[in-house]
């Protein structure tokens, strides 16, 4: 799920540092040396800081610059070699020029719609290029899947990615699917502090060889902006930016704050925090809370103190030195915040506000606060620096993986205005990382990804005038159209264009509980009422036969496989048949309608190495169902069905028929039907590349 908050602790440690380091900084603190500087650390969701003073970040960066100096006479003549590999060699290579711009989301109904309108010429002109395809999604048709299919070419039983969430090995709990952090295995206790003594592992989770990491192999520059599952950032032949699962500095991602006079009540897991605050003599005297330190006994927050004074229409904020000014309706630019982990040390983050009421009571936003990109906590770009220089270059920008902040619109603390205001000021930061990568793109792949048309759909689908779609759609797509057109203007001819969405999309009207209908059916047990818990509060293991998580799979509690499983071997196919034929036949008492359409059963849909730690069952729901929040963190709800009550009211992850992407491409292509899979070894073929036999897609030109 997009706004899931890890349970458990995730860890940072300063870079790729040996437990040497750690050594010497017990010593410095010892002997009560502070060193200036800002840390510089890794996060994973749900984490805290361990930290290490400038004078190692000095000497390891001069020692870094020594190896790198050392070493560029052996790069280059191992990409030289590489290079040769390509029919046609370094010729070959410079008449090469691929772009894949992704929109997620974009759902090919509305492109035909306005186009047929004469509302999207740019668009057209694609099409009549080349052509406008459905193209079909993975299964199910969730973002981190379907791009994790885009990036290797591989089904999810290649690649590891199975759902937003997977069920973590040996327990029923619930981690993100795109990364793991291992914490480290031993510490140093010295007064209030826990000084790690080993480096914790920092991984994705995705399997399978990245199209991007096949073309670093033969020399071909590479730039990746923005992709979904690119956290930490793998190391190519070019640039990449990360995307989804980058957290924020709390280690969540995306835990937005609200400052309010009169608090609002906010749902406990919306993914956000609210402040109560009082004026004295007009004068508001709060904190800005930011990463835990778990390297200090009591898991404290660093924090900062931030003033806010109303005056003349507005509030005036200081914090940190820093004076602005914001008035209802407005953001701020993106503010630098520094908070203070240890002796000497400062981690950087970056947030904007948002003024929503000042009369008569006083709300007051703050977005997540964001890894700040000029002084990055964590591995964020690669080279390291990349993630810097686009600041130097474009300006501070947002850095989280889920940029935009769904929840605090779902929740009431942004308004349809503030939310389509934030998102558009995302879509012009990638714009320009974009635009400032075409100025200097001669060769070589360029991919950038663009969020926005997924998290408008989301949250506006209840809204959009069928069969007219309505303003905001219009407005969206006329948008997306005039980006496609600067694109197009930057491109020469010889450039293989091809704009691509992960999935479409679809009403959701109305939410499936799982794991109650499974309690109905005597498949699941519980030793408590409690239809608000999560993480299986409530569940009665002895007695269930089967229980769902995430949101499309479904586990047999195997005996053997779960801490406290129950189901033998013989047995979980008679499971299975009884869940398939239950559930397709259930019917919604309020419609009259069936939430679900198709279940499919993982050895059907999946093949390769990771099929056994996929879902027993993958649900594909009806249009307007989907699977519940509650359900996808192990929790139910009072009804087995019901009404959505959020402003998240377009969806995809139902059965992945329903929800073709799009493919514009500026060439024909040679296959009628293309699947997202097929994407990567496309890419390859341009370049004389030969597709790995891992590889399930079939080029398309």
């Amino acid at each position: 799920m997009e706004r899931f908050q890890s349970k458990h602790t995730f860890w940072i440690t300063v870079s790729r540092a040996f437990s040497f380091h750690s050594w010497l900084f017990c010593i410095l603190l010892i002997m009560g040396i502070e060193a200036g500087g800002e840390a510089h650390a890794y996060i994973g969701p749900g984490a805290g800081f361990a930290f290490v003073g400038s004078f190692l970040a000095l000497l390891s960066a001069a020692a870094l610059a020594l190896i790198t100096f050392l070493w560029w006479p052996v790069r280059a003549l191992i990409q030289g070699r590489r290079r040769r590999k390509l029919p046609g060699g370094r010729r070959s290579l410079r008449q090469q020029k691929v772009v894949v711009i992704g929109l997620d989301g974009l759902e090919p109904t509305i492109v035909e719609h306005f186009m047929n309108r004469g509302e999207l010429p740019h668009f057209k002109n694609i099409q009549r290029k080349g052509g406008l395809y459905r193209l079909a999604t993975s299964t199910p048709p969730e973002s981190p899947v379907a791009w994790a299919c885009f990036a290797t070419g591989c089904n999810p039983g290649r690649h590891n990615v199975f759902d937003f969430l997977r069920k973590q090995p040996g327990t029923y709990l619930p981690g993100l699917s795109l990364a793991e952090v291992t914490p480290p295995g031993r510490f140093l206790t010295l007064g209030s502090y826990h000084i790690p003594l080993s480096a914790p592992r920092v991984q994705q989770l995705r399997k399978g060889k990245p199209f991007w990491s096949i073309t670093g192999e033969y020399g071909v520059p590479t730039v990746v902006l923005r992709v979904p599952g690119t956290f930490p950032p793998d190391r190519i032949h070019g640039r990449m930016l990360s995307a989804m699962g980058v957290p924020d500095l709390r280690g969540t991602q995306g835990t937005f704050t609200l400052y309010a006079s009169k608090p609002p009540e906010c749902n406990p897991e919306s993914g956000g925090v609210v402040v109560p605050v009082k004026p004295y003599n007009g004068v508001i005297q709060t904190t800005i809370a930011g990463p835990k330190l778990l390297a200090r006994k009591g898991n404290s927050d660093a924090s900062i103190s931030m003033t806010i004074r109303p005056m003349d229409g507005k509030v005036e904020i200081h914090t940190q030195g820093q004076r602005f000014g914001v008035a209802p309706g407005q953001f701020t630019p993106w503010v630098h915040l520094q908070f203070p982990v240890g002796p000497g040390s400062r981690i950087s983050g970056i947030c904007r506000f948002y003024l929503q009421s000042l009369k008569p009571d006083l709300r007051l936003y703050m977005s997540p606060v964001n890894i700040d990109p000029e002084k990055p906590a964590l591995p964020i770009s690669h080279p390291s620096m990349y993630s810097e220089y686009l600041a130097r270059v474009i300006g501070r920008y947002s850095t989280l993986g889920m940029c935009e902040d769904t929840w605090a619109l779902n929740e009431g603390v942004l308004d349809g205005e503030a939310f389509l205001k934030q998102c558009y000021d995302l879509l012009e930061e990638r714009r320009m990382m974009l635009f400032h990568e075409l100025e200097r793109f001669r060769h070589g792949v360029l991919t950038c990804i663009f969020d926005t048309p997924d998290r408008i759909q989301h949250m506006f689908w209840a809204e959009a005038d069928m069969p007219d779609y309505g303003e905001i759609f219009g407005d969206l797509y006329r948008r997306l159209d005039h980006l496609l057109g600067q694109i197009l203007g930057a491109l020469d001819d010889n450039t293989l264009l091809m704009v691509l969405s992960d999935h479409g999309f679809q009403p959701f009207s109305r939410m499936v509980h799982l794991n109650r209908w499974l309690v109905h059916e005597e498949l699941m047990s519980l030793s408590s009422e409690d239809d608000k818990s999560t993480f299986f509060h409530n569940v009665d293991w002895d007695g269930t036969s089967a229980f769902a998580l995430g949101l499309a799979g479904i586990y047999i509690n195997r005996a053997g496989r779960e801490p406290h499983g129950i189901v033998p071997p013989w047995e979980v196919e008679s499971i299975r048949d009884r869940i398939i034929n239950g559930l397709t036949a259930w019917v919604d008492p309020a419609t009259g309608l069936r939430p679900i359409r198709r279940i499919f059963r993982r050895e059907e849909v999946y093949a390769g190495p990771y099929v056994e730690t996929a879902p027993d069952l993958i649900v594909g729901c009806e249009r307007g169902y989907r699977i519940s929040w509650q359900t996808a963190l192990g929790g139910m709800g009072k009804l087995s069905v019901e009404d959505n009550p959020k402003a998240w009211s377009g969806d995809h992850c139902v059965d992945p028929e329903l929800v073709p992407g799009a493919l514009l491409c500026n060439r024909p292509l040679k296959i009628a039907r293309p699947r997202i899979i097929d994407i990567a070894p496309t890419i390859l073929r341009q370049f004389g590349i030969p597709a790995p036999e891992a590889m399930d897609g079939t080029p398309l030109l």
